[in-house]
């Protein structure tokens, strides 16, 4: 796993920011600076066979290699334009004009020159005097691109301070682009022709400038030129939680987005080239154009270029990027046309809060991890999570402590098992952890580095020790009356938390955990105010941890491959627990489709052999266990599409069948069995709603989708690659998540959070039984009716 991928301290900046600077100066050095770090990212994407284009280190002091997120976002950035320009020289015979805005330190006409692709075509490129100055000082170090432009300013000697550099085919001018009659002047200057075919380039460049002279500058395009096409390449969706921590990072660097929020959507920027007279145009999501344009076998390519593990954050950012085609005249269109299907399932708003439950000491901030419920002998709970990324003395690392929270007063206790970290695969990422009825705990999977698999299987075994401090009682006792490491009491499936009641019951742990036991004489039917005591008796309680590791001897049978990303539930199969694995990937495949059993009783591994529909190959799924089912939901198919299915595995008849399609498509997300109900929480689509909470009736099928709700800057929670366990009253704990977000930065979740479904819940129940008492008067509706949950404005 790679540092944080800020892209700072980038090379070759000669013009440091001074003192005296006005703001306007300030802002326009900030925004070439984007362009000094962009260079980077996208010579080193050259540099590891992304991109061909070698003429991209002339314009960089030092090949810096940037991790392969940056090289897959700035590789489909580069695809997008490179298709869009090519397809523009290809479409419009003879002479022809391309004019760049904001070009930066931009090669396109040295790689298009030496393809032989400028044939009866001349290239402007306009940005800052200051930038053109260094760029054509560049330039001039290299004698091959030199000759490539020709002879230089014989034509228009010294004849504007705007023209840098004028050859015959290629013209470097400096001028600001908010000043459109001075663009227009220079260019015709320079000769251009405003009715020659004519494409302008745009790639982030309109939303660093206001609306009013962005805006100007698309209008003044579609009214001086005949027959012409504008490209237009930048952010979108500023608003959920990805965009926000985008919006945040421009901002840190001076260089805020100040157009995003006038025009946030794919149809708002479409509008709005139409409104400024534009008659065709084409708008399409990087996800989109790399799904849907890109040939299968370019992708497979890139797929095989270098270890590749942050699907997440590559499709967290090309939905928030896209690429926009507008048309007058006789230019024919250069994108095929958008598909909006993704956009058409029924989402509900306003039904899930979040809440932010004071800390006691410290937070839980790490992702790609795995966490289990312990349960103590006194009735206690906590959350054991174990593995991941994030952060640990200091500096951002795969985390080696263990980590227990107290799910009644949200303490958390590092726990230092007795291990040896070199020789115990622990600081694993992606794996899975299985509790098995005799309360110990299988860490199964995972890797500590995409390119080294872990092939350990662990047994963690937990003591768990609630020491109440009350006010009747006094002082604690906090010593230990056994040395001896006991499992923990188990639950055979998903278990309810209860955050502050003080029962003891545990009802074979298929009901509600007290977690506030207290050994007090507490009166059961005290009142309200007893409620309360009993609240601080639960605050005021302590609560340890202990934990012991034991490496599983390697196992009989025809052992599975090392995988990561792929699920594991306990399950009794022909009368014995044993672990059910299915899916996940390696580094050679993308997506498994193989079913495991392993018996911790017998150490043995047996591949399943399954009947019916045969589940595609997939990652990052969940699996949940329903009476005799194993569900799956969702995953990453091994095209790197998301899917948006729910299926059975029949345990008795090994047979697999398909429950709903339904569901919005997702990947690594969470999910959880309630009675006869599915919950997913979170995970990464390729959507502009980022999926939020899917209710699933699973003895129906019937599906509920409901929006996360709006997020806060100061308190962004990315419900992806976390992890969540149940508590009381529909609500559910998460912990963690976040990850390595493209250039912007790590983000890593301040947890614990609470998520609250109560309103979906009750919008699911409703639905389903509208759907008993339709069926009940012999009707068989092939889809259930919607009930939507509004905002209160609107009810």
């Amino acid at each position: 796993m790679s540092k944080q991928l800020e892209e700072t301290n980038c090379v070759d900046k000669e013009d440091t920011l001074k003192k005296n600077k006005s703001s306007k100066s300030r802002r326009e050095t900030a925004v070439q600076g984007t362009n000094d770090c962009s260079i980077v990212s996208k010579c080193s994407m050259s540099q590891q066979g992304y991109y061909e284009d070698p003429y991209l280190q002339a314009f960089v002091v030092r090949v810096t290699r940037r991790a392969p997120l940056i090289h897959r976002g700035y590789y489909v950035r580069a695809k997008a334009c490179e298709y869009t320009v090519e397809r523009f020289l290809s479409t419009n015979p003879g002479p022809k004009q391309i004019i760049s805005l904001g070009a930066g330190f931009d090669s396109s006409y040295f790689r298009l020159k030496a393809k032989n692709l400028l044939k009866e075509t001349v290239l402007f490129e306009i940005d800052f005097p200051e930038l053109v100055k260094r760029k054509h000082a560049l330039i001039k170090q290299r004698t091959d691109m030199l000759e490539m432009i020709g002879p230089i300013n014989i034509h228009h000697p010294a004849m504007s301070p705007h023209i840098e550099l004028s050859g015959s085919h290629y013209k470097l001018l400096g001028v600001d682009l908010s000043q459109t009659n001075t663009v227009e002047a220079v260019l015709r200057l320079c000769g251009a022709d405003l009715d020659t075919p004519t494409l302008l380039m745009s790639e982030c460049v309109l939303t660093y400038m206001t609306r009013r002279c962005s805006s100007a500058l698309v209008k003044w395009a579609s009214e001086t030129f005949t027959n012409v096409a504008f490209v237009l390449y930048e952010q979108i969706n500023p608003n959920d939680t990805f965009g926000l921590f985008m919006q945040n990072h421009y901002i840190t660097i001076g260089s805020p987005l100040k157009c995003i929020n006038h025009f946030p959507t794919l149809i708002s920027q479409v509008e709005r080239f139409i409104k400024l007279g534009w008659e065709k145009v084409r708008a399409l999501d990087l996800n989109q154009f790399y799904s849907s344009v890109l040939e299968s076998s370019e992708r497979a390519r890139v797929e095989r270029l270098e270890m590749f593990d942050e699907y997440e954050e590559l499709h967290l950012k090309g939905s928030h990027y896209f690429i926009l085609t507008a048309h007058n005249g006789t230019c024919p269109p250069l994108l095929p046309g958008g598909d909006d299907a993704q956009e058409k399932t029924t989402l509900y708003e306003d039904c899930t809060s979040l809440s932010f439950p004071p800390l006691q000491n410290t937070s839980l901030r790490r992702f790609g991890h795995v966490t289990s419920c312990v349960t103590s002998p006194q009735g206690g709970a906590c959350a054991l999570t174990v593995g991941g990324f994030g952060e640990q003395e200091g500096r951002h690392m795969r985390v080696s402590e263990m980590v227990a929270l107290d799910t009644a007063s949200m303490e958390t206790q590092t726990v230092f098992p007795d291990q040896d970290n070199k020789h115990v695969e622990v600081s694993r990422m992606h794996a899975t952890v299985t509790r098995l009825q005799d309360g110990s705990l299988l860490l199964i999977g995972g890797r500590l580095s995409p390119m080294k698999l872990c092939s350990q299987i662990v047994t963690i075994e937990t003591r768990h020790s609630v020491l109440p401090s009350c006010v009747q009682c006094g002082d604690v006792d906090t010593k230990q009356s056994d040395d001896t490491m006991i499992p923990s009491e188990s639950c055979d499936n998903d278990v309810y938390l209860n955050l502050v009641s003080g029962s003891k019951n545990t009802d074979n742990c298929h009901g509600v955990i007290m977690t506030g036991q207290s050994n007090c004489d507490i009166d059961s039917n005290h009142d309200s105010g007893a409620n309360n005591e009993v609240a601080n008796v639960t605050q005021d309680r302590k609560f340890r941890l202990d934990a012991h590791c034991t490496v599983v001897p390697v196992a009989a049978g025809d052992v599975p491959c090392p995988r990561w990303r792929h699920s594991a539930v306990a399950v009794q199969y022909q009368g014995e627990e044993v672990v059910l694995i299915f899916g996940g990937r390696t580094q050679s495949y993308l997506g498994l489709n193989d079913c495991w059993l392993y018996s911790p009783r017998n150490n043995h591994w047996t591949q399943l052999s399954t009947k019916g529909p045969q589940l595609v190959l997939c990652h990052s799924h969940t699996a949940s266990v329903w009476n005799r089912y194993m569900v799956v939901a969702g995953g990453l198919h091994d095209n790197t599409t998301p899917l948006n299915s729910v299926h059975l595995l029949d345990l008795e008849t090994v047979t697999w069948s398909l429950l709903t399609n339904q569901i919005q498509g997702r990947y690594s997300h969470t999910a959880h069995v309630i009675g006869d109900f599915l919950v997913l929480i979170g995970g990464v689509g390729v959507s502009h709603t980022l999926p939020g909470v899917a209710i699933v009736h699973l003895p129906t099928g019937s599906t509920g989708e409901f929006t996360l709700p709006a997020m806060e800057r100061d308190q962004l929670v990315m419900l992806h690659r976390h992890t969540s366990l149940p508590l009381e009253d529909n609500k559910f704990l998460i912990l963690g998540g976040g990850g390595n977000c493209f250039s912007f930065g790590t983000h890593l979740n301040t947890t614990p959070v609470i998520l609250d479904i109560s309103k979906a819940w009750m919008v699911m129940k409703d639905r389903v039984q509208r759907c008993v008492n339709q069926n009940s008067l012999g009707h068989n509706p092939d889809v259930l009716p919607h009930v939507a949950c509004l905002p209160k404005d609107k009810k």
